[in-house]
């Protein structure tokens, strides 16, 4: 890369800073009469590199097509950097300066710079072992931007050490906002964040939500509590190897519990362990609430805070001067000022005990009791009796009290006489709705919004809109609108009903995120498409009718919406994204469209009073964990198109009574009906080629079963835990079922198993 920067005149590359799967980032400088300004720079490339090229290529893509590829994911990233660039000002997150995009010699994808201002990394500010107060420092700085992100429905997906950094001044910082999440989201086959950090729900592919981030804060904190290592690895001096990283990664992936940290006051410990609980619902609920327990420890560090506490890290004080050292990279003198945790001054600890009789010692209290004694003795007795004497001559008599209580349940009486007449509602709509439940639509300075070049309109965002209702009008400035943008009305909690026009065709992704309190909403009749978080956790909405117009609703669209009762996917559906309505536990009634060919991974998971689902003949693809915990699921009508059932698909439908595939089946997945404990019958039609492994594992109602001939692969353990299993007849010959299902006698022997197979079975 040129050291001189045509893209940004004046300015010039010192050095790299350092580089990722994504691109590199560099320190550039520029000189300004006898000053010089500095600012960093992060390049991303799109390809990453020309194999990517080669490999969309033999997957059969034209040129159109890479370069549509690749011009996608350019806009997401332009418009992360929009995102990026509303966040400027704050404190705590990393500003952005500006954007340049150049495209490829060849035309095949662009080069963008981001020009951002250039801070020190968090791992080369900090000493090894930090102090207390730094450590809640950082995650009371980092709660800061968090709150600017579940103010912006940002999830940012990568807090970790390296996306930390430090300002001269000694604020702390959050970098790397949104790039990663638009890159892989048009990456497939992609984790987004790194393992290290990342919360369980991110790595399982799992829906996940803002407490993810919380997640990673917290064992960043974790991290610097305990000299660098993460939970379940062996601390210094011992070397944490490559399947250490593993083997911990797993035991936090599977929710074992994390131990305390090594260093940090009980306190402290506490806060860090709560972000980091398996289930979300056990961490902070947001990030307001987990600065709220920091900044609470941080008051206590100051109200501690004396000479002698400063040499220990339950009670030490960060200076200004040791910050500023901290920063340029020159290590503190910590035995004269401050000492990390557990660090031993003059060779010893110095413990609370020493530390009372110091301070006792220097201040002595029995001084100051004779004058607390004598400021208590002139305190006039006689004020106390003027109170109570002033308190009897105001309380109420026995008749007084009486009379207050059936005034009482006279207005109470006439409370509920009005409510059912429905006058409340009346009186409500008239002076606190006012205007709002008229037809007519909300004016244009409601909004924030934008023409696009084909004379369409976008709406961006809600402008100071109180009302309960609210109707988007047809036309703004003459214009249709078409378009509700990205996160436009997110977290706009006091709204209760939304109606679109006609003319919208596109909702965009999390544009009614975090509505808690909308409970109806009219989408017109031309949408086309619903973009992924679009109501997420709108835990009110009770009705939604899906126009006959829409093609495509992305993943997590409805996940979370726990009052849904009833959802009618059109026959114009053509894509159902995953995790489209995850935990939407109130969910009873599904109709399936007949264009549908694919239902993606865990797209009903949680629906736990969903009791029948039919699945058209269209669908041919049954995903992932779709229907994993609807443990009211009783009754299931496969269409006769069915090709494929994913993994764990019926995991944990305990009620569900019989399985009857169509013919057309030919791969049914791991754990595709693991822990079905009400099976009792299931038919694998005449088709079926592989069965995975664990498929029936726990289906302790199962009496019998008959494999076809068809089958040549059957996973390990396929019927482990069927303790009611008596039969199993199969079609083949005893040398096919010992080639298709190899690991049986080994379930058998170990008592899994007691099941005797009927060979060259006819029906």
């Amino acid at each position: 890369m040129e050291n001189n920067l045509a893209m940004f005149p004046g300015w010039r590359i010192v050095r790299e800073i350092g580089r990722g799967s994504f691109g590199a980032v560099y320190e550039i400088e520029r000189k300004l009469f006898e000053d010089t300004e500095k600012a960093a720079l992060k390049v991303i490339s799109i390809p990453r590199d020309k194999a990517e090229i080669s490999n969309l290529r033999q997957d059969e893509y034209d040129d159109a097509s890479i370069t549509a590829i690749f011009e996608d994911r350019l806009q997401g990233i332009l418009k992360e950097y929009m995102l990026m660039r509303k966040l400027n000002g704050n404190t705590n997150v990393v500003n952005c300066d500006d954007v340049v995009q150049v495209q490829h010699d060849d035309g095949f994808g662009w080069d963008v710079y981001i020009k951002m201002e250039l801070l020190t990394p968090l791992k080369e500010a900090l000493p090894r072992i930090p102090t207390q107060q730094q450590v809640i420092k950082i995650g009371s700085d980092m709660c800061n931007a968090l709150i600017l992100c579940e103010d912006n429905c940002i999830i940012h997906r990568d807090i970790k050490p390296e996306n930390i950094f430090v300002s001269p001044h000694g604020a702390y910082k959050l970098g790397d906002f949104g790039v990663s999440k638009t890159m892989e989201r048009t990456t497939t086959g992609t984790t987004t964040g790194t393992y290290n950090y990342m919360a369980p729900e991110v790595s399982n592919y799992q829906p996940y939500n803002h407490t993810a981030d919380l997640y990673s804060l917290g064992i960043v904190l974790y991290w610097l509590l305990n000299e660098r290592r993460g939970p379940f690895l062996p601390l210094p001096p011992a070397i944490a190897k490559a399947n250490d990283h593993e083997l911990a990664r797993a035991r936090r992936m599977r929710g074992d519990t994390i131990p305390a940290p090594k260093y940090g006051s009980d306190a402290l410990k506490a806060v860090v362990l709560k972000a980091c609980a398996f289930d979300p619902k056990d961490r902070y609920q947001s990030a307001r609430e987990m600065k709220k327990a920091l900044d609470a420890l941080l008051q206590t560090e100051e109200r501690k805070g004396s000479a002698a506490d400063k040499q220990v890290v339950q009670t030490e004080h960060v200076t200004e001067e040791n910050t500023e050292r901290t920063i340029s990279g020159r290590k503190p003198d910590i035995r004269k000022k401050e000492a990390p945790v557990g660090a031993e001054v003059s060779g010893t600890v110095v413990d609370r005990t020493e530390r009372k009789n110091s301070a006792s010692q220097q201040t002595p209290k029995a001084e100051k009791k004779p004058d607390t004694e004598e400021k208590t003795k002139q305190i006039p007795p006689k004020r106390v009796e003027i109170k109570e004497e002033a308190y009897q001559q105001k309380a109420p008599s026995r008749k007084s009290v009486k009379s207050i209580l059936l005034i009482i349940l006279i207005l109470c009486g006439v409370t509920v006489f009005a409510y059912g007449l429905g006058i409340f509602d009346a009186v409500y709509d008239r002076f606190v709705y006012d205007e709002a439940f008229v037809d007519d639509a909300a004016p244009a300075e409601a909004f924030a919004y934008h023409i696009e070049a084909d004379g369409t309109v976008t709406i961006e965002a809600l402008n100071h809109f109180d009302d309960r209702r609210l109707v988007i009008p047809e036309t703004l400035e003459g214009k249709p609108v078409t378009k509700i943008e990205f996160a436009a009305f997110c977290g706009a909690d006091f709204l209760e009903e939304v109606i679109l026009p006609d003319t919208v065709k596109i909702i965009e992704s999390d544009v009614f995120n975090g509505c808690t309190g909308l409970e109806r909403v009219s989408l017109g009749n031309s949408l086309v498409s619903i973009g992924h978080g679009a109501f997420n956790d709108c835990t009110s909405l009770q009705e939604v009718v899906l126009p006959e117009t829409l093609e495509s609703i992305d993943y997590s669209a409805f996940n979370g919406c726990t009052s849904l009762t009833k959802i009618v996917l059109p026959d114009s559906l053509t894509k159902l994204g995953n995790s489209a309505f995850f935990h939407c536990t109130a969910l009873t009634d599904v109709t399936i469209g007949n264009s549908l060919s694919v239902i993606g991974n865990n797209v009903f998971t949680g629906c736990t009073a969903l009791k029948t689902i039919t699945i058209p003949d269209s669908v041919e693809v049954l995903g992932n964990g779709v229907f994993y915990q609807c443990s009211g699921l009783q009754t299931i009508h496969f269409g006769n198109g069915l090709i494929s059932i994913g993994n764990n698909t019926f995991l944990e439908c305990s009620a569900l009574e019989a399985a009857v595939l169509p013919d057309t089946v030919k791969q049914i997945g791991d754990g595709a009906f693991r822990m079905c404990g009400s099976l009792t019958e299931i038919s694998l039609g005449d088709s079926v080629e592989t069965i995975g492994e664990s498929a029936f594992y726990g289906c302790s109602s199962l009496n019998e079963i008959l494999i076809p001939a068809s089958v040549v692969e059957i996973g390990n353990t396929p019927f482990s835990e069927c303790p009611n299993l008596k039969d199993i007849y199969y079609e083949g010959s005893e040398d096919d079922w010992n080639r298709v299902c190899p690991y049986y006698d080994y379930s058998y022997q170990y008592g899994f198993v007691t099941a005797t197979v009927h060979y060259n079975y006819v029906g």
